[in-house]
């Protein structure tokens, strides 16, 4: 919204003063609002995470080196996608589009509580035992003699559980820990291939597939495509309907744009 234009572009150039901020036309409208038809076609996904939300991804710090290193040694993650944008030919384009939207507290989406909870098991704290039911009690002072409410006598271990962990499991729970203490966003991740069909050639999207594996990781987050959004569809028994279903799957995912 116009209302949030200043706050938007004032946190910006606070960060990047050299950075030029203008509007262009919707890239939505330049193309018929019919695709796919005679004339275009599409393929395209959503990104989900691949683990839990407590799981960080790889962002921008983690692709920086140290200041000394020679400025040529550091890695863009945007180069890739960047490129593979530009060498589009006449008659294609990419959409790749990201909603953030703030979370409002852990009670919207309780990811904070997972995180906490994915972080204990990680260092094998015990969990807080739950109230039990008064018959449940009462049927096991019966059948153990014991006084409701008395625990067994805990050993305890001269080596805390944090110490017991390997280098990767520390790694995995200082990110957890660092991530659940920023502030939040619930993101939507999206991207489609449009192409008139005469250049159209669905391989071209796959540098898009290869910007979101570079933030991905095999120990932590990372980012996956959603295979319900998929334009692809199931094939059954002798490929009933399979030519509409992936016509109709088509046409709602450029809708959603």
């Amino acid at each position: 919204p116009k209302i949030f234009r200043n706050i938007i572009e004032s946190n910006i150039y606070s960060q990047y003063p050299e950075a030029e901020i203008f509007e262009v036309e919707d890239y939505t409208k330049v193309v018929p609002q019919d695709i796919p038809n005679k004339d275009w076609d599409c393929w395209g996904t959503s990104y989900i995470n691949s683990k839990p939300d407590a799981y960080p991804i790889k962002t921008y710090p983690k692709f920086e080196l140290e200041r000394e290193i020679k400025e040529e040694k550091r890695v863009d993650p945007l180069a890739g996608l960047l490129e593979g944008m530009a060498a589009l030919k006449p008659g294609e384009q990419l959409w790749l589009q990201i909603r953030a939207t703030p979370i409002l507290g852990d009670k919207e989406k309780p990811w904070i509580k997972e995180g906490l909870e994915i972080r204990d098991k990680l260092v094998r704290r015990p969990e807080k035992p739950r109230p039990k039911p008064m018959v449940q009690e009462a049927a096991e002072v019966l059948v153990t003699g014991k006084a409701p409410g008395v625990a067994p006598a805990e050993e305890k271990e001269i080596i805390p559980p944090e110490m017991k962990l390997t280098p990767g499991e520390r790694e995995i729970v200082a990110a957890i820990e660092e991530k659940i203490g920023k502030f939040a966003f619930d993101c939507h991740i999206r991207f489609i291939y449009l192409g008139k069909r005469d250049v159209f050639f669905k391989p071209t999207a796959r540098f898009a597939f290869g910007f979101f594996k570079e933030v991905s990781t095999q120990n932590l987050g990372g980012l996956r495509p959603d295979k319900r959004i998929f334009t692809k569809v199931k094939s059954v028994p002798f490929w009933f309907l399979d030519a509409r279903r992936l016509y109709i799957r088509k046409r709602r995912l450029f809708r959603y744009y």
